[in-house]
Order: C-alpha cells, then structure tokens, then sequence
C-alpha cells in the first residue's frame, strides 16, 4: 500500500511536472505570435491549475482546469504538448478520487489510505498501453529484422553520434532488448510474484531510452509514472 509521503512526493512532483510543460508553452514565443493569446491563456490557467494540485487543494477542481487547458492547447496544434496527454488526464482523473487528507507537506491524518483500486488500475493501464507499443513494435517487419534504431538514428530525437559509435550490431541488439522489455515487462506485472520484476524492465527500459533519445519530457513523465505504481509492485512482490 502506498503511504502517504510517497503519495505526496509523487503528488508535488507530478504537479511540478505538468506545471512545466504549461510554462514552457509560454515561453515559446513563436507559438503565440501564430496563435494569438488563446495559448497564452490556456497555458496560464493550465500553470496556476497545476501548482494548485501539487499543492493537494482542490485537486479535482484543479484537474478539470488542467484537463481543459490541454484541450484548447491540443485542438491548436497537437505538437505543443510533447506528452501523452491521454496518460496525464487519465492521472489526474483517477487521483481526484484519492483523499485528500495527506497533507501538503507533512502527514495529516494517520488514518489515509491510498484506494487499492487506484493502484491497481495505474498497474493496468501503464502494462496495457506499454505491452501495445511492444505489440505494435513486433508485427513491423522493420523492427523485427533488428534494423529499426539503425533506420530512425538519422531522425534529431536521437542521439546520432552514440548510436553511431556503438556499431550496427550493438543497435540491432538494442531493437530487440526494446521490444523484448515492452512485451515481457508488461506480462510479468500480471502475476504477483514477478510485479517487481516486471516493474525493473520497463524501468530499464525508459531509463534507456533516456541516454539514447532526446524526448526527456516524455520518459520523464513515464517515470513519474512507474513511481506511482512501484510501491504496488513492491507489495505485491512481498
């Protein structure tokens, strides 16, 4: 069961996090001199909103203003937000139904209890859409012939110059360990004995993804994410 510091620590971060990604909007100025001061005002208010729940009050009042925000900004110009906005509102959704009672900076009521139903969902949801992606990634003919990360290496979202140096054979190797973590570590988050194993794949494997690709918001929210469900995972291994 989580308790309620790592709750409120997942909590701030996670508010932080999306606190960001509104500012960052704001400040790129490009996107305001072709939209005009609707992004503006969507990303402020998305801001304020996501500090709001980091902070633990109003967090479903604060979740639909998020929600919103992301909304106007999405039906823009999809590029502008860099996440999976489906995981973030899923989220921020789903935690509107946790107490409210953990404290802002310090526990507040030693009776709180994380909803085991919460956690459990985050587990599926995260397994779910995971083991997709390595479906997805194992019925194109490219990545199962090991030659996918040689093709894309050339695109800016990677790092060219290491994955050059490591060779082909190495970034063949690395195709499969993707597709292998994205199939096997969503699979072994099913049974309880193997949660925590399942839990250090898909860790690896966004942890990987950190040094080879140039989409740290992305990764950053999935880890924030694997955060959340680690003391499930962890319990369920016990």
């Amino acid at each position: 069961m989580m308790s309620q510091r790592w709750f409120r620590h997942f909590r701030i971060l996670f508010g932080l996090y999306i606190s960001f990604l509104f500012i960052a909007i704001l400040l790129d100025r490009a996107t305001a001199e072709v939209v005009g001061p609707v992004v503006d005002l969507a990303a402020i208010a998305g801001m304020f909103a996501a500090f709001i729940w980091a902070s633990g009050a109003l967090r479903a009042s604060a979740a639909i203003v998020i929600a919103a925000s992301m909304a106007v900004i999405l039906s823009l110009n999809p590029s502008y937000l860099r996440v999976v906005p489906g995981y973030i509102t899923w989220f921020l959704v789903a935690l509107s139904f946790v107490p409210k009672r953990e404290g802002t900076f310090v526990s507040k009521d030693s009776d709180w209890e994380m909803p085991s139903d919460v956690e459990s969902a985050a587990v599926v949801v995260l397994g779910a859409t995971v083991l997709f992606s390595g479906l997805t990634k194992l019925m194109s003919p490219v990545w199962r012939s090991g030659d996918a990360i040689g093709l894309m290496m050339s695109q800016s979202r990677f790092q060219m110059d290491l994955l050059d140096a490591i060779g082909p054979e190495a970034r063949s190797l690395l195709t499969w360990t993707t597709v292998a973590l994205e199939l096997v570590g969503p699979l072994l988050l099913i049974f309880r004995r193997t949660r925590m194993v399942g839990w250090a794949a898909l860790f690896s494997a966004f942890v990987g993804m950190l040094f080879l690709m140039k989409i740290y918001v992305v990764i950053a929210g999935m880890l924030l994410m694997l955060g959340f469900i680690f003391p499930a995972c962890r319990q369920k291994a016990s």
